[in-house]
C-alpha cells in the first residue's frame, strides 16, 4: 500500500486521490495535495463531466479539523472544464 493510500484510508478520504505531503513541524501542520480521484472534471451546475481545458495556477486551499493535535490542510489546483450545457467553468470538486 502507498503512503497516499494508507493517508486516504486514515483520514477516511472519499473521491479524492492524495498526490502529495508534508508536515510543518513546528507549527503542527499536516498538508496534504489532492486531486479528484476520476478523471475528466465535473460541472458544477449540472454535474456532467467535460474535457478538461487547463488546470489553473492558483490553488485552492482548506483547513478541516484536528487530527492527533496535527491541523490539516487541503491544497488542490482546479481545473476549468469545457461543459458541453454550460462551456467554459470550473471544476466541482467534493473537498471539505
Amino acid at each position: 500500500m502507498t503512503n497516499g493510500k494508507f493517508i486516504s484510508k486514515l483520514l477516511r478520504l472519499v473521491g479524492l486521490r492524495v498526490c502529495d505531503f508534508w508536515f510543518k513541524h513546528r507549527l503542527r501542520e499536516f498538508h496534504l495535495h489532492v486531486k479528484p480521484h476520476k478523471n475528466g472534471a465535473r460541472c458544477p451546475q449540472c454535474n456532467r463531466r467535460g474535457k478538461i481545458v487547463r488546470t489553473l495556477p492558483q490553488q485552492r486551499i482548506w483547513r478541516d479539523v484536528c487530527v492527533c493535535g496535527w491541523v490539516v490542510f487541503f491544497h488542490d489546483f482546479p481545473k476549468e472544464i469545457d461543459c458541453p450545457t454550460h462551456g467554459r467553468t470550473q471544476e466541482r470538486n467534493d473537498l471539505p
